[in-house]
């Protein structure tokens, strides 16, 4: 994306500078930060500064759509998050657009929203790590995760298994390696999609002590924005950030409003750690009180929390729940998982759960003798079908509650 060519519009006169400004405007302050893809916008950005300049010198469009694209843009499942994307721009057109005129942009615009999904087509396993060093603070190597040709030859029965998205938690200060993920990313054909923000406590780097909320939230927003550690590659989603057993210490709490801050601004996901399954219910009220969108938050570790009543509280309230530590038999069995699986189909609410491993350790790995990244595939979804979770359930799980969660929306 780049304003070339309505410079040139406006360098020779088709469009004038007001307009050209308010492109600008649109691209630089509402577009960009909410994290819109604008790699294929030359088109709309053309017809929208156009639209401008006509409505500017009392110029009506010459050709309104036919009704029936109009009932399609109506009838189109982006149409709501259109129409409210098309309200925040309006803030800086220099003049109000005739109706026809906007019909045409609610198209472009809906266009615009299908292009910028960030998960691609397929299963997503919605809470792992390629790599991830907790290693210092640990004081235990196992919990470096540097096995990259081991990784690379799970992540590619992964691919081989129908998985074609995982969702990295590695975050800010526990061993984040660009580099490493690429060549995993490049040589398996998954889409890794990274995670921002900090963690917990004692994993927080030093300056979460010093910088304020609002300095935190910049750096997530920068990352989500423009790039991670100066590279072009953007974050996709806010977490893990966690809270303590228990409890949410300072720098916790402190982090977890960088986090909504950053989110508000920019529509991210949050997926969050609890410790053992534990302060999900004060994780949901702080979510609560900002009046964040529920339905783009993730509360992670819920099937080690061993209690249903929690877990049902959390989906009856709106908010999305992983289960993602299967397979950690030593936290909690896979066959009580699968009941509380079941328990949450009965009910209704299979469509606020996401499935994961958190695969952190060397000895998690399948070389060396763990349960491994494909365990959920070879393991876990024959003992769901055993229960008689559903196959559209299981489906769900795996694909498409994650796929609602992380669509582009306002």
């Amino acid at each position: 994306m780049n304003l070339e060519r309505l410079k040139i519009l406006e360098e020779n006169n088709v469009i004038s500078t007001k307009v050209y400004n308010a492109m600008e405007n649109i691209i630089f302050k509402l577009l960009l930060p909410k994290r819109l893809n604008l790699s294929d916008t030359d088109m709309f950005f053309t017809h929208l500064a156009m639209a401008m300049e006509r409505n500017l010198k009392g110029n009506g469009i010459e050709e309104e759509l036919d009704n029936f694209l109009k009932d399609e843009i109506i009838k189109n499942n982006n149409f709501e998050s259109a129409k409210k994307l098309y309200g925040l721009m309006e803030d800086y057109f220099p003049c109000k657009l005739d109706d026809s005129e906007e019909e045409y942009i609610y198209m472009h615009l809906i266009t615009l929203i299908e292009n910028s999904n960030i998960l691609v087509p397929g299963l997503t396993l919605a809470h792992e790590h390629t790599t991830i060093d907790l290693s210092g603070i640990k004081n235990d190597e196992d919990c470096n995760l540097n096995s990259k040709e081991e990784t690379i030859k799970e992540f590619k029965k992964l691919y081989n298994a129908g998985i074609r998205n995982i969702l990295d938690m590695t975050n800010i200060g526990i061993g984040r390696n660009i580099e490493y993920v690429e060549d995993v990313r490049k040589n398996t054909g998954l889409n890794i999609v990274y995670g921002t923000g900090f963690y917990k406590e004692p994993f927080l780097p030093n300056y979460v002590t010093t910088k304020s909320v609002d300095e935190l939230s910049e750096i997530i927003i920068d990352e989500l924005v423009n790039g991670i550690e100066k590279t072009n590659i953007r974050a996709g989603f806010i977490g893990e950030i966690g809270s303590s057993k228990d409890t949410m210490t300072d720098l916790e709490l402190k982090v977890f409003e960088a986090s909504i801050k950053a989110a508000k601004e920019t529509e991210a996901v949050i997926s969050t750690h609890t410790t053992l399954g534990t302060y999900a219910l004060e994780q949901l009220e702080l979510f609560k009180k900002h009046n964040m969108d529920l339905d783009k938050i993730i509360i992670g570790h819920m099937d080690i929390s061993g209690n249903l009543d929690i877990i049902m509280k959390l989906i009856s309230e709106g908010v999305n729940i992983g289960f993602d530590t299967i397979g950690k038999n030593n936290y909690f069995p896979d066959s009580k998982r699968v009941m509380f699986l079941k328990e949450i189909e009965k009910a209704g609410f299979i469509n606020k759960v996401v499935l994961s491993m958190d695969i952190t350790r060397k000895s998690n790995m399948e070389y060396r003798g763990g349960i491994g990244y494909n365990y959920i595939i070879d393991k876990f979804i024959p003992m769901m079908k055993d229960e008689g979770i559903s196959d559209e359930s299981i489906d769900k799980l795996l694909n498409s509650n994650i796929q609602r969660i992380f669509k582009w929306r306002i």
